[in-house]
């Protein structure tokens, strides 16, 4: 088609060339000058010229007179304005009776004088004065002043045109007398101001004339230019264009010869124009389809190409040129897949096409890689179909594409982000089911497949009453959900099928996203925090028991100490028989045991006094193993395997012994039939944020934990939360105290270790101890305490009389010399008057206790030596005295050997 275009212009150039020759001769015999516009114009001139001067000299002289009497008028009238002004003012006076007033007369004057001046300035060129009828100037309308009338007399000019000069001009003027005031009211213009509208008239007159006689000549050349010139130039131009190829028509001019003419031309030319516009129309359609189509394709939101059978593009458009690498679609004509910037994808390209024409079956959103020019390589989805020609034949292929490089790019984000999300919701320890309105689930994480052994295949696209039994989830919290849009938390209970309580925290929350309604159902294993919660009610509940528990030790000590102390002073007597001596014994040993009662009530309770010395717990355990061997039935074995490196506590080593041999006891009776007790130690090191979720008050640092694990008959879970009770117990009545595992959790809290306890029915039982490391070194040289007299004064200060006289006693038999004291108050008042060598001091009594004694001791002496005895006491409270200088504790009851060595020790200090 191109090619075409180009012969047909270069043809249409020739033959407008040709005409041109042919016109040109005519041309240059045709005149620039015409003969008949001189005609015309000639005698239209000289006519106009002789009108005009008699025009203006028939006009002039009546328009003269007219303007003098317009101008006469005028100061006839600005001066009986002027004298009407000065009438009403005085009428004015003579009403109110004031025209004497020289006040009111100057005043009234004055307004007079406004007036005069808006009246002149009704009146164009006009000037008013006011003179006395001595001449002098009394007002001026005018700008400057006056000095000097110049004009004659006017007593005798009332109403009466006058001519004189002012300031050498001439001047014209109308003269009115009032003569109340004596006022000449004068009305003048200037000669030189009056004859200029005579002036204007004359020019106006003349340029009337002028204009008149220019439009005649001017309609004369328009009337010849249009009606006659121009339609013989426009004939002459509309004949050269025919001559050159184009068919313009003149306009034509009616009931006139050149009207005739022009019509004539007209009807030759629309004839040759019609056959020229028949070829043009189709030359111009042809032109407009191909413009149509190259604007279509260039457009496009898509690339598109097309190849002849060869392979090689016949064509393409714009954007497709540039993914190329061209600057124009035209570069394409020719080229192959080799010659283009993708030439690396070029075999695949066109493999595909060789497909598609041999099977002439179109390949349809395809998805290939693309290389482009700035060296990046994009994803384009390609449909490539065969073309046919008229008679059916294959004659090439058509091929589009889209870029989808950033579609790409957004699927593969979106899939991570659904893989990374998915990763989230598959890992969280929550079970996590989506549901829409319709209550059919949309979501099942990997905890949902493990808590309900369902997968995910067959939960999704189901009713969540279809997945989940009735008993797992809440329908009716589900329903509430989704109608009011609210989050609901509700917690349930469950049972395994091993008959294990678990239980559950069911969060079901709202969800909308993007109008799509329903609701996420989370269930949060919440056993063990429904074991924390138990446990710390346990604590707290063990924490008031064992405040009541202490109080009936303090009494019970107390008895027992005068009792135990009795029966020593009566064995210290050696000339009882042997009858006597053996029930003291009893009575002794029976003590023993009802002190050591005591002892694990306020072991549980937390209020007994621990002695703190470091503890090798291995040795501990070494020797506890040691009594159990020689103890428990022997069809129970007991392994033991201590790979804790390291052992050293800080803490009192019968709590600790008493704490593991009692669960190694009640480990044993779990085994009726024998069975296997394993003791195992290990080293364990708690961050603070396992001790902050910590029922028990444990601190981050290195523990050694202590595990002590049977495999016995177990303890059923409905039981395991009291296990720890003061007076509970499963035994057989005359068989146990309940005071065992109370004394060991109490045991274990006041060494500021935890206690925690995990059994199955017929699986067994372990207890895990975990109790903080110490640096310090093991004394292993310690020997047994002896009898041990000596002198001196002592002060017995004691609430409870059997404890004041077994102690005089006991001291006595000792070699001191006792003294006794009720309260504090009476000790404080015993003291000032003498200075003893020692005291044994009671923790509780009335009026004043131990505690505010011994600080009252300690201002009236700061080197009193005092020894705290009490059979119930708070630790921290013993440990605030000994920083205070308190020199030794003794737990009551206590045994006179005990005691012998506690004075020994305090009176050998200083």
């Amino acid at each position: 088609m191109a090619e075409w275009e180009k012969g047909n212009c270069l043809a249409t150039k020739n033959a407008h060339s040709g005409t041109n020759a042919l016109s040109q001769p005519m041309r240059s015999q045709t005149p620039l000058y015409n003969r008949i516009l001189f005609r015309i114009l000639l005698p239209v001139i000289l006519v106009g010229i002789l009108a005009s001067t008699i025009l203006i000299l028939s006009l002039s002289p009546p328009l003269e007179k007219k303007l003098v009497r317009q101008l006469n008028s005028n100061l006839d009238l600005s001066s009986m304005l002027g004298l009407q002004a000065c009438e009403e003012a005085f009428n004015y006076m003579l009403e109110l009776r004031l025209e004497d007033d020289p006040e009111m007369n100057q005043t009234v004057q004055q307004e007079v004088k406004n007036k005069l001046s808006l009246v002149r300035e009704h009146f164009q060129y006009i000037n008013i004065v006011i003179l006395s009828s001595e001449t002098d100037y009394l007002f001026n309308t005018e700008q400057k002043s006056l000095m000097k009338w110049d004009g004659p007399p006017l007593s005798d000019k009332n109403n009466s045109y006058i001519d004189f000069s002012i300031e050498g001009k001439e001047v014209k003027a109308f003269v009115r007398e009032f003569p109340f005031w004596d006022w000449h009211i004068v009305s003048y213009v200037y000669k030189t101001d009056y004859t200029e509208p005579i002036r204007q008239a004359y020019l106006i007159t003349y340029l009337s004339t002028t204009i008149v006689f220019v439009s005649t000549i001017i309609t004369l050349l328009v009337v010849y230019i249009f009606f006659i010139n121009r339609p013989l130039k426009s004939l002459i131009s509309a004949t050269n264009s025919v001559s050159e190829g184009e068919f313009r028509r003149v306009q034509v001019i009616p009931k006139s010869e050149l009207g005739y003419l022009t019509h004539s031309f007209n009807s030759m030319v629309s004839n040759l124009e019609k056959e020229k516009n028949e070829v043009q129309s189709l030359i111009t359609q042809l032109q407009e389809s191909s413009a149509m189509l190259r604007l279509v394709l260039d457009n496009i939101p898509v690339r598109v190409f097309w190849k002849d059978l060869d392979l090689k593009y016949r064509g393409g458009n714009q954007f497709f040129a540039e993914d190329a690498g061209l600057d124009h679609y035209e570069q394409l004509i020719g080229k192959t897949d080799f010659d283009l910037d993708f030439a690396r994808q070029a075999d695949k390209y066109r493999s595909d096409d060789r497909s598609v024409i041999e099977e002439g079956a179109s390949k349809l959103l395809y998805e290939e890689e693309q290389d482009r020019p700035d060296g990046t390589t994009s994803w384009v989805q390609t449909n490539k179909v065969p073309m046919r020609g008229e008679d059916g034949k294959i004659i090439g292929l058509l091929g589009t594409y889209q870029d989808i490089t950033s579609q790409k790019k957004a699927e593969e984000e979106v899939r991570q982000l659904r893989n990374y999300l998915s990763n989230i919701i598959d890992s969280m320890p929550s079970v996590l089911v989506g549901i829409n309105n319709n209550l059919i689930v949309t979501l099942w994480n990997k905890e949902a497949e493990k808590r309900t052994g369902i997968s995910r295949f067959d939960s999704i696209g189901k009713k969540i009453t279809q997945v989940f039994p009735d008993y797992w989830i809440n329908l009716e919290m589900i329903e509430l959900t989704l109608k009011n849009k609210q989050e609901y938390i509700l917690r349930k209970q469950q049972r395994k099928k091993d008959n294990q309580n678990i239980y559950e925290n069911h969060t079901i929350f709202p969800l909308i996203i993007d109008g799509l309604e329903g609701a996420v159902i989370r269930i949060d294993d919440a056993t063990k925090e429904v074991i924390l919660e138990n446990q710390l009610n346990q604590s707290r509940k063990l924490e008031a028991i064992g405040s009541l528990a202490g109080g009936v030790a303090h009494d019970f000590n107390n008895m027992l100490g005068g009792i135990i102390g009795s029966a020593e002073l009566l064995l210290l007597q050696g000339d009882k028989p042997e009858k006597v001596k053996q029930y003291t014994n009893i009575i002794i040993e029976s003590s023993a045991r009802a002190a050591d009662l005591t002892s694990k009530l306020l072991a549980f309770s937390r209020q007994q006094h621990k002695t703190s010395t470091a503890i090798d717990v291995h040795k501990i355990i070494d020797e506890t193993i040691s009594l159990l061997e020689n103890t428990v039935d022997k069809r129970v074995s007991i392994k033991k395997d201590l790979t804790a490196e390291a052992h050293v506590i800080v803490g009192d080593p019968a709590q600790i012994q008493n704490a593991i041999l009692n669960l190694g006891i009640n480990a044993s009776q779990a085994m009726p039939h024998g069975g296997q007790l394993s003791i195992r130690s290990n080293n364990v090191t708690l961050d603070s944020v396992y001790c902050e979720s910590s029922v028990f008050d444990l601190s981050p640092g290195n523990y050694i934990k202590i595990e002590i694990r049977d495999t016995g008959v177990g303890i059923s879970i409905d039981i395991q939360d009291r296990i720890f009770d003061p007076f509970f117990t499963t035994k057989e009545k005359g068989k146990g105290t309940g005071l065992g595992l109370a004394a060991v959790y109490g045991s274990i809290k006041q060494h500021s270790g935890a206690i925690t306890v995990y059994s199955e029915i017929n699986a067994g039982t372990v207890f895990r101890i975990i109790l903080p490391l110490s640096d310090q070194e093991v004394d292993y040289d310690q020997s047994p305490h002896e009898l041990l007299t000596g002198s001196g004064s002592i002060l017995v200060v004691d609430d409870e009389e059997v404890m004041r006289i077994s102690a005089k006693s006991i001291l006595n038999e000792l070699g001191y010399d006792t003294t006794l004291a009720v309260n504090g108050e009476e000790a404080l008042e015993l003291y000032r008057k003498e200075r003893f060598d020692a005291v044994l001091l009671d923790m509780i009594m009335p009026v004043m206790n131990g505690k505010d004694c011994f600080e009252k001791l300690r201002k009236i002496d700061p080197d009193v030596r005092v020894i705290l005895a009490s059979g119930f006491s708070r630790e921290q409270d013993v440990q605030v005295m000994k920083s205070m200088g308190l020199r030794e504790f003794i737990q009551k009851p206590y045994r006179i050997t005990e005691l012998s060595q506690k004075l020994h020790d305090v009176l050998a200090q200083s």
